[in-house]
């Protein structure tokens, strides 16, 4: 995929990282997390919204991506996971089993470091 918008590049290059855990725990799969940013990236590029704000634009990345992710995934694969990232326990793959809201909102709030209002903000739009 060739991003042509410089916020996307920028948000990329910022925060690619952070994006794509979010859409990983969304899709539980590679496959899926890459459609997922794909889709949510393409919806970005003609997207005028973007502010001065880096951090307003990780917010607005953050929301795109929970409505590019599909409404329910589940694991499919928890020993290809083990295998790539690590053993993470038994409650995180529990946790990928979650409705897709319930999984955005503690990932959010866990590891993207928002309150619980602000997570909900970003959630709100799809």
């Amino acid at each position: 995929m060739v991003i042509q918008n410089e916020n996307v590049k920028m948000l990329v290059d910022s925060y690619g990282d952070d994006l794509y855990r979010f859409a990983f725990v969304l899709t539980c799969s590679d496959e899926g997390a890459a459609s997922t940013l794909a889709e949510a990236f393409s919806n970005l590029e003609g997207d005028k919204k973007f502010t001065e704000s880096k951090a307003e634009n990780r917010l607005m990345a953050l929301s795109e991506i929970y409505k590019c992710a599909p409404s329910f995934a589940k694991v499919t694969d928890v020993e290809a996971i083990k295998r790539k990232y690590g053993d993470k326990g038994e409650e995180f793959y529990i946790f990928l089993g979650k409705p897709l809201y319930e999984k955005a909102l503690t990932h959010l709030t866990l590891y993207e470091g928002m309150t619980d209002a602000e997570a909900k903000e970003v959630l709100k739009k799809k």
